[in-house]
């Protein structure tokens, strides 16, 4: 019983610093298209956090099916970037490593220059 008190506890503290931190969600957009080739002239870019997908090791669009299909998102998995299904292949690799500078070019495009990137990767190639 004390675990769950201090468990409990634990979890009114955190959404409470949580909720001093947030921001407004509802001034956000999320926009479900190609990164590499989407117009973002009306969005404000700010800083970029991500993670990209791996070569040949997930095929994300299929991991997460019911979120398209809960959301009514039409299936981009043609457009993914490192698909399992494409293998690891070097012409993998290269329409990789083409299409993420892509995406980074594209997105840098139009970002304020002292906006900062992060990339998170942790990938053997």
């Amino acid at each position: 019983m004390l675990f769950l008190k201090r468990y409990c506890f634990d979890i009114v503290n955190r959404i409470a610093e949580y909720q001093a931190i947030r921001n407004n969600v509802y001034t956000k957009k999320a926009v479900h298209c190609d990164s590499g080739k989407f117009d973002f002239s009306d969005t404000h870019i700010s800083d970029v956090f991500t993670s990209p997908p791996y070569v040949g090791l997930v095929d994300y669009h299929e991991q997460h099916r019911y979120a398209y299909e809960l959301l009514d998102l039409e299936d981009n998995s043609n457009l993914e970037i490192g698909s399992k299904k494409n293998g690891s292949s070097k012409r993998a690799i290269s329409d990789y490593k083409r299409s993420m500078t892509a995406v980074f070019d594209n997105v840098a495009s139009y970002m304020p220059s002292k906006e900062k990137v992060i990339i998170i990767v942790h990938d053997k190639f």
